[in-house]
């Protein structure tokens, strides 16, 4: 009898601990499939913004809207990316009495349809001195799309010729990651250029692939073909921080 019921004992633990540990196991892969599916949305938002890999001088200083080298790599592999030019500087923008600090990026084109994906109100139209901005940056100021902000040049402040401009809302966008909607404002290459006095030059190149997975490919190649002061900087570069963070958060479930 005793024997009996030691069996069964036995035979109902062995039982609560394969499911104890198929609890367990499934609650690691859920966790993990949680972290995977949130690297993959951060990842396509950024990759969204940045593009996939940015060209810029070493210096940060403006550079040519046309390299030799660069240009005759780009025209023999057009079909896997697109590519543009991008003007990017700090402004101080003011609304009233109110002003914050914001990232100014002037596109050529609207990079795809990143910006369009993104709108909760108004247009992308980046024509004149259209701008569009994050609608936590147009709620901190209660601003809405057709309403006119100035932009001030930060660099020029403290001068006597500060350069500013004024522009219309005719968008705003929500990406959900609050740096870039609280920071990031979008207008027209020619507008950017004006407010920084580029002269017609650049901050760098955007190029954004059809295939994100040859991102070190296609980076390595641009590095073997640009030489100084050019820096090639692929968007996992430029938030490693962020991943590293994130590839950390996986040790503890997969150990």
């Amino acid at each position: 009898m005793r024997s009996t019921q030691k069996g069964s004992f036995t035979r109902v633990a062995s039982i609560l601990s394969v499911a104890g540990l198929a609890v367990g196991i499934a609650a690691l892969l859920i966790t993990l499939f949680i972290l995977n599916g949130f690297e993959r949305v951060i990842s396509q938002k950024i990759s969204e913004f940045d593009g996939h890999i940015r060209i810029r001088h070493f210096l940060s200083d403006p550079i040519q809207p046309h390299i030799a080298g660069f240009d005759s790599l780009m025209a023999i592999n057009s079909e896997g990316f697109t590519r543009s030019g991008f003007v990017q500087g700090s402004a101080l923008l003011r609304k009233g009495k109110s002003a914050e600090g914001v990232i100014v990026e002037g596109l050529e084109t609207l990079g795809g349809k990143f910006i369009q994906n993104m709108l909760v109100e108004g247009s992308a139209n980046l024509e004149g001195n259209q701008i569009i901005i994050g609608q936590s940056l147009a709620d901190q100021f209660r601003l809405t799309v057709g309403d006119k902000i100035v932009l001030f040049d930060i660099a020029t402040l403290q001068t006597s010729k500060k350069r500013l401009e004024q522009f219309v809302i005719s968008g705003l966008f929500h990406s959900g990651m609050t740096e870039y909607d609280n920071s990031l404002v979008f207008t027209s290459i020619q507008k950017a250029n004006e407010l920084f006095a580029m002269e017609g030059k650049v901050s760098g190149h955007i190029i954004r692939l059809n295939d994100h997975s040859q991102y070190k490919f296609i980076a390595k190649l641009l590095e073997k073909t640009l030489a100084y002061p050019y820096m090639v900087i692929t968007w996992k570069e430029k938030n490693q921080t962020l991943f590293r963070w994130m590839d950390v958060q996986r040790f503890p479930i997969l150990f």
